[in-house]
């Protein structure tokens, strides 16, 4: 809809779009008006001029019934970059030559954009035949054909027409309805998208803006959002040619009107779709396309003109994995704009010189990276070869892999696939199923790939590897204080996760908090499984009290002079973590029996006496109070006492909380 465009729509939603394309003054517009009766030329200067310098939009009603849209593009090199905008969102290309004159210099160009959008269906025509003779229009039909050879439009159907006499006109509509119905039409399924192409304002009904939607569908009272202004706002009216309705369809020309937002606020090149789907980019690798003619010929970080959808950006482009940017590339391109657009995978789209502003190449985007890529690299090349060419299993394994550290979610990767959730969910079980993708805990549901897991779990390897160096003697390292270690910020949200997957790996063992590789044994021998024994002995000679430090530290050094503060912690770090001691207090030691005994006495008293007094305690284990308090403190910890006051209560564990 604008407000030019013709009234009273009553047949079924436009599904496919056609296109106009070709040289100026060749008569695209006079075609469309004696096809439609509608005059696609709007503004004031075009009608004076006679030549179209913006956009025309019509609809055309095909003998089947059905109505499709019509989008009219202006053929003078001026307007090429209007003309690409166009032609973004077209399913079938009506090709224009004059007969009078053949083809020209926009022609080719015309025909190189349609190409490179990857436009696959096509009606050749040649207009204004009542200025020729039979002659001179067998001659034009030869050279059309020598024209579009080795194109889309190699075996299209030739049409001659005059919008003067009319001739033509009818069976031009005939070719149409026929490669319409040739068409399989787009689904509704996907992400929504309209590139906008049109931004206006209405009196009554504020901002409206345009555009060809090609992909989902979207409702009446819809959120939407602007890309990539993140602009948010809801669907107010959609109207299609003047006509409303309830939704915005995938291949529909279709107009939104949406409250609270400014005309100002939007651009042609903008993109309006679903709040929050889209993460605009100003770097993509490609999948590029360079035409035979020198004039193609880059410079590695030349500036270019790049075209998506309705947007233009500048910026500069970059071969990837070797080469240059000769006449006739046919490899992987990386490019680096000036301003952040909103687009994704499999997007076509065309590139022009940054000055001559002339059509040089194109293809399609593979991924929106945010990462610089170089020249070299054959991982990266076989990641962009299975983006290109890989089945929908293989790009999505490399979407999760490439976006790394980033974590991406079943609808991150379903909208860069560009397929269903359903499809989504089931090309991860897959993957998973085969090892390929780990899916995370925590939710919402996200993926790693294993190429990355492993190189995270390297980390994890180094690390523990170091520390049992340093410590051969602990059975392992607490998580904790593992993740200090791993300062990659990843970690912090994953780090259970690679090592759970490390342990099904049976790469890593874990008791607890504590994880060691799985290859370390800790063991005593030679003079630290003699300060073990030392330990233990007099541990097992307290009994039921627990032993300070120092004074076993004096013990061993009788027997090891030399034996440094250290080496004697380890010894002891062993036996707490092997369980045979119990650590009281900072300073305090007991055997685990000792403990156990203790605490039995203690319970016993209490289910016989309700209470128990430091006193109590100290002449029930025939010790001190300097060893008693930090025992019933450690009790208290665990619950098998609670202090109330001066006096512990029998607490809600048993002897099973001592390990």
């Amino acid at each position: 809809m604008t407000e030019d465009e013709s009234k009273n729509l009553t047949s079924a939603p436009v599904s496919l779009i056609l296109g106009t394309a070709g040289h100026i003054d060749h008569g695209k517009t006079e075609l469309v008006g004696a096809l439609t009766g509608i005059q696609t030329d709007r503004l004031k200067e075009e009608q004076e001029r006679g030549i179209s310098i913006d956009l025309g939009f019509a609809y055309l009603d095909l003998p089947n019934g059905q109505r499709i849209g019509i989008v009219d593009v202006p053929g003078h090199e001026r307007f090429i970059k209007t003309m690409v905008a166009g032609a973004s969102g077209i399913d079938v290309v009506v090709f224009v030559i004059a007969a009078d004159e053949g083809a020209m210099p926009q022609s080719i160009e015309h025909l190189d954009v349609c190409r490179f959008l990857g436009v696959k269906s096509g009606i050749l025509v040649l207009t204004k035949v009542d200025l020729v003779d039979e002659e001179e229009l067998a001659l034009a039909q030869d050279d059309a054909s020598d024209f579009v050879r080795g194109t889309f439009l190699s075996n299209a159907p030739v049409v001659m027409t005059s919008s003067k006499t009319g001739q033509g006109v009818e069976a031009l509509r005939k070719e149409i309805e026929r490669a319409v119905e040739a068409m399989p039409g787009r689904t509704t399924a996907g992400l929504f998208r309209m590139p906008i192409d049109r931004a206006f304002t209405m009196r009554g009904f504020g901002t409206v803006v345009t555009g060809t939607v090609i992909s989902g569908e979207r409702s009446v009272g819809s959120p939407v959002e602007v890309y990539p202004g993140k602009i948010v706002s809801k669907i107010r009216k959609i109207e299609t040619h003047n006509v409303q309705v309830d939704q915005a369809l995938a291949g529909h020309r279709t107009a939104i009107n949406l409250p609270r937002v400014t005309k100002g606020d939007i651009r042609r090149g903008d993109v309006l779709s679903e709040p929050g789907k889209l993460n605009p980019s100003n770097v993509f690798d490609l999948h590029l396309m360079l035409n035979n003619s020198p004039r193609s010929e880059l410079k590695s970080g030349a500036r270019v003109r790049f075209h998506v959808g309705t947007k233009e950006a500048l910026g500069r482009m970059y071969p990837i994995g070797g080469g240059s940017l000769v006449p006739g590339f046919d490899a992987f391109a990386q490019i680096r704009l000036e301003e952040l657009v909103a687009a994704l995978p499999n997007d076509r789209f065309v590139l022009r010189n940054y000055s001559p502003a002339q059509v040089i190449g194109g293809g399609s985007i593979l991924s929106s990276s945010n990462r610089l890529r170089f020249r070299l690299g054959k991982e990266l090349v076989r990641q962009l070869e299975l983006l290109r060419d890989g089945s929908n299993m293989d790009r999505l394994a490399v979407l999760v892999q490439s976006v790394f550290p980033d974590l991406p979610d079943l609808d991150h990767v379903s909208i860069q696939l560009g397929v269903n959730a359903e499809t989504t969910r089931d090309l991860v079980d897959k993957l998973c199923a085969q090892g390929i993708l780990l899916q995370l805990s925590g939710m919402p549901e996200r993926f790693l790939h294993s190429s990355n897991a492993l190189d995270l779990a390297d980390r994890v390897r180094d690390q523990l590897t170091r520390y049992h160096e340093l410590y051969p003697l602990r059975t392992g390292m607490q998580r904790r204080a593992l993740l200090g270690r791993l300062k990659q910020p990843i970690f912090e949200e994953i780090l259970g996760d690679i090592l759970d997957w490390m342990i099904t790996k049976k790469k890593i063992a874990s008791e607890g908090t504590i994880v060691r590789l799985a290859s370390h044994e800790a063991s005593l021998g030679g003079d630290q499984g003699i300060m073990a024994k030392m330990v233990t002995a007099r541990l097992e000679k307290a009994g039921t009290s627990p032993v300070d430090m120092t004074a076993i530290a004096t013990e061993v050094k009788t027997k090891f002079s030399d034996a440094d503060e250290k080496q004697l912690r380890e010894v002891i770090n062993y036996l707490v973590q092997s369980g045979a001691v119990i650590r009281v207090s900072t300073q305090l030691l007991i055997t685990t029996e000792g403990l156990k005994r203790a605490t039995k006495s203690i319970i016993k008293h209490l289910s016989k006496n309700r209470t128990m007094t430091i006193a109590d305690c100290r002449d029930l284990l025939t010790s001190s109070r300097r060893f008693v308090v930090p025992l019933l403190e450690f009790l208290d910890g665990v619950g098998i006492t609670r202090r109330e006051g001066d006096v512990r209560l029998r607490g809600s564990k048993g002897l099973e909380s001592i390990r």
